[in-house]
């Protein structure tokens, strides 16, 4: 689901006439609201009763995202606004649903088999958006000789179609101890085996890497669609 969508959002909002300051400001919308309400993770999970209600149902708000997102891409009727509204909203619930779908799959996962899941999991996953970056940039690139709009109108409701059937997932009881603090998401292993120094080091590199990241990323569709001139098929293989 957020494969086929999620990185045309930008591309979408060029079309609508946005500006670069505009990219910036759907980018750090949806990354900000998100991150607020993923620390928030646990206590969704207290008020829910368990992880996979969690999952499944901000999953669901995810995809209903969708479907304001595909009417307005329908009709080509629209405001910057309304349209950053809806895209940080997709984003919030899927952030929201990750922490309880990573805390599931850690109980599921036998330790000696998780290099391994997750390797053939990585791998398959990135057969799956090799094919759809491809599929979406094809029915783009068709699509854009009479109305690009119809082109975005149509991933958008594939990608509401796409959210796989996650009541099925087991959700095992939840193993709490002194070191969770009732925080099912706080890993043990960190607060009980690595120095609060060198948990402060790696935390420093990984947000200076991300900003760093998230800073030039999202004006990278602007480059390459309105200065290179680049075709929605090239901007992502």
């Amino acid at each position: 689901m957020t494969g086929f969508t999620q990185d045309y959002f930008i591309p979408f909002l060029l079309l609508l006439g946005g500006s670069a300051g505009q990219v910036g400001v759907l980018n750090a919308m949806q990354n900000i609201v998100a991150s607020i309400l993923q620390l928030n993770s646990a206590d969704f999970v207290d008020k829910f009763g368990s992880r996979k209600k969690v999952m499944v149902t901000f999953v669901f708000c995810q995809a209903v995202m969708l479907l304001p997102l595909f009417l307005l891409a329908w009709y080509a009727k629209i405001q910057m606004s309304v349209y950053i509204v809806f895209v940080t909203l997709f984003v919030a619930f899927g952030a929201i649903a990750t922490p309880a779908w990573s805390s599931i799959m850690a109980d599921l996962v036998a330790h000696d088999k998780r290099g391994e899941y997750f390797g053939w999991r990585s791998k398959m996953l990135g057969f799956t958006l090799v094919a759809a970056n491809a599929c979406r940039g094809w029915i783009l690139s068709v699509l854009k000789r009479t109305n690009a709009f119809y082109g975005f109108a149509i991933i958008f409701l594939r990608g509401l179609c796409f959210p796989a059937d996650l009541a099925e997932i087991l959700d095992p009881d939840v193993r709490t101890n002194d070191h969770y603090e009732k925080n099912i998401f706080y890993s043990a292993s960190v607060r009980c085996q690595i120095p609060a120094e060198q948990f402060c080091q790696v935390r420093s590199s990984g947000l200076g890497m991300n900003f760093s990241v998230y800073l030039a990323a999202p004006f990278m569709p602007v480059f390459m669609l309105r200065d290179l001139h680049y075709s929605y098929i090239s901007i992502r293989q």
